[in-house]
């Protein structure tokens, strides 16, 4: 029950599209985990729980690209089955010390103490600290990607109060919601005893009162009526801000070298080809668009400062760069004045495993068995600072992959003058453009957090432009290649949210 508990939520994942799944689905995890004899069953049971889901939620591991397999292509399978185990077993880890602290801490609905914590707001408390901030943080070698608030993407009216409270708040709501939901059902369900272990500690308390259940109901009644008509408003309604118009322009080649067989120079005129296309403004290429450094290639360099300045564009680029012994991945700059913007822009939040190997691996000589992401797969180096890239029509915070999974990346970008965002991605990795629809999800709440346009590019799609409001303004389709060009908007305003959360 509990596996087919979390497939099912799992399917509110962006790319599969049930995000009113959200909205019920924790409510079983809740009933699974209190309603265990002992701390070890629950944990066992949320576990399993946890697994499922993210098994459904990153189907896409599946659909590997043999390029990345270990060994040769023959291993695809077996490489992207132990990639997509792994993930899902780390995030159902998760929710497996969910679950023990949710037994340990005293909560009305397992303790009888008289300072016993309020339920429904303990649990929403207590997952948002564990699942967006320090279950995933990198030192666990986590990554925040499967988070419930994405399943909302497309729930516009929802978005609005993310300049408040931010993703990490609507995720909040979401599970103060399932909540309710669950102590509606303890309370219909009540019964007489109590569970005791072994040690005699008293484990589940009488289910609460007939008052207590309607009270949490009409806290969250009132608190989503509240929500949904300020987004109502807010979309009817827009506040007035300071607002330049620019012209962003996403080029998905749908070529790469390392999938495609392409070379340096193929990729280059193809993309050349498709900026002649696009009107004045801002280009954005891909993520290792340039698999070279280019600040080791000066002829290189020169050529495309000369094309960018012969069509009066800005471009972004995707590229390596070294600095003596370390290579970054990293954006560059280029205006159509024909100036390179220093500095670049260095990835910071690297994949692990892809893009780099955690040291206390790469001591024991594993790197080159799963090292195989980056170009060379050599052992990238992570960058330490924003850097925002200020070019003729705007300053660009970037973001790289899945850097656009972090909001704190992407606040520092704003409070550091980004008037609009932009992610350069390469999703060749796999096969399934889900794995794209998921990252557009993630720029779609970093939209509504920060009230700036997000331009997601990536090489085979697919991509897209987000409003300030979150609202996709045109995406293209997966897997074709594609110039997509919107005129939005420019914004100074600082949020909340982008004021608070770091």
């Amino acid at each position: 029950m509990c596996a087919i508990a979390g497939a099912f939520l799992g399917l509110s994942a962006p790319g599969l599209d049930q995000g009113f799944i959200a909205w019920f689905g924790v409510a079983p995890l809740f009933a699974f985990i209190f309603s265990a004899r002992s701390t070890k069953t629950a944990c066992l049971r949320a576990f399993v729980f946890g697994a499922c889901y993210n098994m459904v939620y990153l189907h896409w591991f599946l659909t590997l690209d043999p390029a990345w397999a270990w060994f040769s292509p023959k291993f695809t399978a077996l490489t992207a089955t132990f990639w997509w185990l792994f993930a899902s077993f780390h995030q159902g880890t998760i929710f497996g010390v969910f679950a023990i602290i949710a037994r340990k801490i005293p909560l009305k609905i397992n303790s009888i103490r008289s300072d016993a914590l309020p339920t429904l707001f303990a649990l929403p408390l207590l997952w948002v600290l564990l699942f967006n901030k320090l279950g995933n943080h990198p030192i666990f070698v986590g990554i925040p990607w499967s988070m419930l608030e994405y399943s909302q993407y497309q729930n516009i009216e929802l978005l609005q109060i993310a300049k408040y409270i931010g993703g990490i708040g609507i995720g909040a709501t979401i599970v103060m919601c399932n909540t309710a939901l669950f102590l509606v059902f303890v309370t219909l369900m009540r019964r007489t005893t109590t569970v005791v272990d072994g040690n005699g500690i008293l484990k589940m308390a009488p289910y609460p009162s007939n008052r207590e259940c309607i009270a949490s109901v009409a806290v969250v009644t009132m608190l989503l009526a509240v929500i949904f008509t300020y987004g109502h408003n807010a979309v009817l309604n827009p506040a007035e801000a300071e607002e330049k118009p620019v012209v962003i322009s996403i080029l998905q080649g749908n070529l790469a070298g390392t999938i495609h067989g392409a070379s340096s120079a193929d990729v280059v005129t193809r993309y050349v080809k498709m900026s002649e296309r696009a009107p004045l403004g801002i280009c954005l290429w891909t993520e290792w668009v340039l698999p070279i450094s280019l600040n080791e290639n000066k002829a290189i360099l020169d050529l495309l400062l000369t094309l960018s300045k012969s069509q009066n564009q800005d471009w972004l680029i995707g590229a390596l760069e070294r600095e003596g012994k370390k290579t970054y991945n990293v954006v560059c700059g280029l205006t159509s004045a024909g100036r390179a913007v220093e500095p670049t822009y260095r990835k910071r939040y690297l994949v692990p495993f892809g893009e780099f190997i955690p040291q206390w691996l790469a001591d024991y000589g594993v790197q080159g068995l799963i090292a195989t992401s980056s170009p060379n797969r050599c052992n990238l180096q992570p960058g330490t600072a924003a850097n925002v890239i200020k070019l003729n029509r705007g300053s660009a915070g970037v973001a790289i992959c899945l850097e656009v999974v972090s909001p704190e990346l992407v606040n520092d970008s704003v409070r550091d003058g980004a008037d609009i965002i932009t992610d350069l991605s390469n999703t060749t990795w796999f096969h399934s453009p889900n794995v794209g629809q998921q990252l557009i999800a993630f720029s779609v709440m970093r939209a509504a957090e920060t009230s700036r346009s997000v331009s997601f590019s990536t090489t085979t799609g697919p991509s897209a432009i987000i409003a300030p409001s979150g609202r996709i303004l045109g995406r293209t389709k997966p897997h074709q290649e594609e110039v997509l060009s919107r005129s939005t908007s420019r914004r100074t305003d600082i949020t909340p949210f982008v004021r608070w959360f770091r």
